[in-house]
């Protein structure tokens, strides 16, 4: 999976860069790159232009004249390669760090012209001290896995979620969905093709890793409910009081019985299915959080796929779990779900201090929950979740290299 994770951690770095900026402050200075020779990537265009992203922490700093990158021609005359760049005003201070991206443009008919990267580089955290000339180390390019022949039928289309079921890797537009059979260590031969529109009058919100009667399945969640598998016809939702409700996120497993949560706008539900596939599911009746929790109810869900399989929910009022057997007493407003014994809620905290809870994600198989916060992202016991009768808190690992950093 190390690819994936390459391409994964690539493409969390290029999302953040697309929106984060900073504005520019008194003492300003420029920044020389020292640029790498290009590199040779099989399967991939040839790396004629450079593009320059400058980061103070988590945020971005506005470099480029209209973009927020500074972009040049990695040769800008025949036979001369550019050796170095400089990149500027850029406020005097410290916690710098320069990503520099190597690739080319492809034309893909009926849609324009799209910057492809093929390599990329992250320099050390330096500081830029005003009146001095201020360099980065020197950088080294490293694959960043997309070859254009490849990723055409996706380029410069916006994608709503990517997921694996352990045989193909699927994403999606707000229309249709898009799969590619691979295998996940040799990412260079994943080629999307177009699986399927759904029904007229639907728009995906999201895809996730669900269920079917044969297995793990994509779960496509739509303005009016979720569609099953690569057809695009098998409405889960089907005699729910949900059928047409805006599902934003679910996860599902199935072992001989499917069971599955979802988040909505506005509240949670869960679903039970004893042989999947023979008839309408059973679906706990939707629970609304908005009368307690002003705006968005639910940040963030994940599944765990084990026995028994347990849905996670992060909140502004802390997170929860449900269990399996809240579907056959399932509660019908927030009163019974907080009263429910098939829920528990849970908070952490930092050296004693509560923190919100953002995201989370199960590591399905392990002991742990990892969980985001406004402070840092943290590993819990899974274990420790509803053990104390006395308080609702658990106590994690801070990691420290997100200390500080809102997750």
């Amino acid at each position: 999976m190390k690819h994936l994770v390459k391409i994964g951690v690539f493409a969390a770095v290029l999302a953040l860069l697309a929106g984060c900026y900073i504005s520019l402050d008194e003492g300003a200075d420029s920044v020389g790159i020292r640029l790498p020779a290009p590199r040779s990537v099989a399967g991939a265009a040839p790396e004629d232009t450079g593009r320059i992203f400058v980061l103070n922490g988590a945020k971005l700093v506005n470099v480029g004249d209209g973009a927020p990158y500074a972009q040049f021609a990695l040769e800008p005359a025949p036979g001369q390669r550019l050796q170095e760049y400089s990149v500027g005003p850029v406020p005097a201070g410290p916690g710098y760090r320069v990503v520099l991206v190597f690739g080319s443009y492809v034309d893909v008919p009926g849609r324009g012209r799209f910057f492809v990267p093929v390599s990329y580089a992250l320099s050390e955290e330096f500081a830029v001290v005003a009146g001095q000339a201020n360099q980065t180390n020197e950088l080294e390019l490293v694959d960043a896995g997309f070859a254009p022949v490849d990723f055409a039928n996706t380029l410069g289309r916006s994608l709503v979620g990517i997921v694996w079921d352990g045989s193909n890797l699927y994403t999606a537009t707000s229309t249709g969905l898009y799969s590619a059979g691979a295998d996940p260590e040799d990412f260079e031969t994943i080629s999307f093709t177009f699986s399927g529109a759904v029904p007229g009058g639907r728009t995906i919100n999201s895809i996730s890793l669900g269920a079917d009667g044969s297995g793990p399945a994509v779960w496509v969640n739509t303005n009016r409910g979720i569609l099953v598998g690569t057809g695009l016809d098998d409405g889960l939702m089907e005699g729910s009081d949900l059928e047409n409700t805006s599902i934003l996120d679910s996860g599902a497993l199935s072992n001989g019985t499917l069971y599955g949560y979802v988040q909505f706008a506005g509240g949670v539900s869960a679903v039970e299915q004893v042989t999947p596939g023979t008839g309408p599911p059973n679906w706990l009746d939707p629970v609304d959080l908005s009368e307690i929790i002003v705006g968005q109810p639910v940040y963030d869900m994940d599944v765990e796929r084990g026995d028994p399989v347990r849905g996670y929910f992060a909140s502004k009022l802390g997170a929860f779990r449900l269990t399996e057997g809240i579907v056959g007493d399932g509660p019908t407003n927030t009163q019974e779900l907080v009263a429910s014994d098939f829920t528990d809620f849970f908070e952490v905290a930092i050296g004693g201090r509560v923190a919100t809870i953002t995201s989370l994600a199960v590591a399905n198989g392990s002991p742990y929950l990892y969980v985001g916060t406004g402070r840092g992202a943290m590993r819990i016991e899974v274990a420790d979740i509803g053990a104390n009768p006395d308080t609702d808190r658990v106590e994690g690992l801070l990691i420290p290299a997100s200390t500080g950093q809102v997750v």
